[in-house]
């Protein structure tokens, strides 16, 4: 029996990075064919929220391995687009929108999830706050990525309720026809070289690995054209 444990392990340590991530985008693509547009997003929601999980514990026990978490977040979706900016003013429901609120501060983060709730009697607002929040919804996936007003945001998130307030909107398609994430990185389709950006991790990474797979579930959307 421990033969065949060490044997079956030793064939799963010949799997690397990216095959899986390779496996994970041809699923995704089948998954776009034979699905509505309402159960896509809602699968996006399911792994934003994932992010959003692992942003909330990095956050707990405050991790500090990188400088900025917002720009770190918000750049490895973004990547270079520094225009085709679009003004935006949409009200979204946070209980129904896949969306990633950038926490940065641990005792901010866990005031605001005691205290902004309808259970204590604080109900999360953002019609009163939204001067205070600033959120971008990236397309084709629908993502709202928040990097201002990120804790009480976090709230509404962890209890699912309110609404905010989009101001503003990109579209990645032109990242889409510069770049793809291997699963390790991302790197230039041209050259086929690791890009090199200050707001990225280790100049290549997104800050977390499900961030690198929500840039090629974008790419199936686009050539899908889906656009949530």
């Amino acid at each position: 029996m421990m033969k065949w444990l060490k044997r079956k392990n030793d064939i799963a340590e010949k799997v690397s990075i990216e095959e899986s991530t390779e496996e994970f985008i041809q699923y995704f693509k089948e998954f776009v064919k034979d699905s509505d547009p309402l159960t896509i997003k809602k699968l996006i929601k399911f792994v934003a929220s994932s992010i959003q999980g692992q942003l909330l514990t990095k956050c707990f026990y405050n991790d500090r391995n990188y400088a900025d978490y917002i720009n770190q977040v918000k750049n490895s979706l973004l990547l270079d687009l520094l225009d085709h900016d679009a003004i935006h003013n949409e009200k979204i429901n946070i209980s129904t929108t896949p969306i990633i609120s950038c926490v940065w501060n641990n005792s901010r983060l866990m005031g605001a999830l005691s205290k902004i709730n309808h259970l204590a009697g604080n109900p999360f607002d953002g019609n009163v706050h939204s001067q205070n929040i600033i959120a971008c919804m990236v397309k084709p996936t629908g993502l709202v990525i928040v990097t201002n007003g990120n804790h009480s945001v976090n709230s509404a998130i962890v209890h699912g309720e309110g609404e905010i307030i989009v101001n503003e909107i990109k579209d990645i398609k032109p990242l889409l026809e510069k770049f793809r994430f291997t699963g390790k990185e991302y790197m230039e389709i041209g050259t086929n070289k690791p890009i090199n950006s200050r707001s990225l991790k280790n100049g290549s990474e997104p800050f977390v690995y499900e961030l690198g797979l929500m840039f090629e579930m974008a790419r199936i959307l686009e050539e899908n054209n889906i656009h949530l």
